[in-house]
């Protein structure tokens, strides 16, 4: 999501705005505390794990409302324009952490436009922010990936978990490698017992069935990895052999009866409306 700073704001409602948007990131937070806390308290047995999560969360959340506290008053006051105008540079960097930990709770674009902007200010002014660790790669995975989505949102590239984001990445590209190889083994091994296995006659629509699904998620694949269009005729001949072997032991036909090369081409193997003619 791209961040538009093009729009400078320039009114004292805007600074209202401002502070009313990190007022719900507070509020999001706190209700994070209790749900968390209600969560530890029904599983006991996750004590050990929530227990520094929420201890974290709750003071965020103090010190986050007790800032915004300061910040309202101020402004009631001094009725600035904007935003950067009201923050005090001995607030801004504990404003800044705190941000990064409620953001993670409501990632709306408000909210972060208004962190990107403190967080502008905070390189104008050559302050150094203490890096704010995220979730732990080892024990939440899920928490982990949404915190690196939200630096790469806010150019925070700095604080990238690089080494377990470029495994991640890798891992991504060969699961979409995998996925290749794994639903073109099952269509193969669909389009032999369909064309050579005739006696059995009562599973064939649950075959046709199945060949039609795979090619349907293959060209899901394709359309969102284009990539590997080019790989296509290498797997299906690497893959083909292991196909084969499947196919024999799922019918009990003869080996001599299939084919020990492909007998069709990619082209076939993908078109929608092939089926091989059935073998008397």
């Amino acid at each position: 999501m791209d961040i538009d700073v093009s729009e400078h704001k320039s009114s004292a409602e805007d600074v209202l705005s401002d502070l009313q948007i990190l007022g719900m990131l507070q509020e999001r937070l706190d209700l994070l505390v209790h749900n968390t806390h209600y969560v530890w308290q029904e599983l006991p047995q996750w004590a050990d794990q929530l227990h520094p999560i929420w201890l974290e969360q709750r003071e965020a959340s103090q010190q986050l409302k007790e800032l915004l506290q300061r910040l309202e008053m101020r402004r009631q006051a001094e009725r600035p324009e904007q935003l950067e105008q009201l923050v005090h540079i001995d607030e801004l960097g504990d404003l800044v952490q705190l941000g990064r930990i409620a953001v993670r709770v409501w990632r709306s674009r408000e909210a972060l436009e208004v962190l990107w902007r403190l967080e502008q200010l905070a390189k104008r002014w050559h302050l150094k922010i203490p890096h704010t660790p995220g979730p732990d790669y080892e024990t939440d995975f899920a928490a982990w990936a949404q915190h690196q989505a939200l630096m790469v949102e806010l150019g925070q590239w700095e604080e990238l978990d690089q080494e377990h984001l470029r495994e991640e990445l890798e891992a991504l590209s060969r699961s979409e490698h995998s996925e290749l190889e794994s639903r073109l083994e099952v269509l193969i091994t669909h389009l032999l017992k369909w064309q050579f296995d005739t006696a059995s006659q009562n599973p064939r629509r649950l075959w046709r069935a199945t060949i039609r699904e795979q090619r349907h998620r293959l060209t899901r694949l394709l359309q969102r990895s284009p990539s590997l269009r080019p790989t296509l005729p290498a797997v299906l001949h690497q893959n083909y052999p292991h196909a084969r072997l499947i196919a024999l032991d799922e019918t009990g036909l003869p080996d001599s009866t299939l084919p020990e090369p492909c007998p069709w081409t990619i082209q076939q193997v993908l078109d929608d409306n092939f089926l091989p003619e059935v073998m008397p």
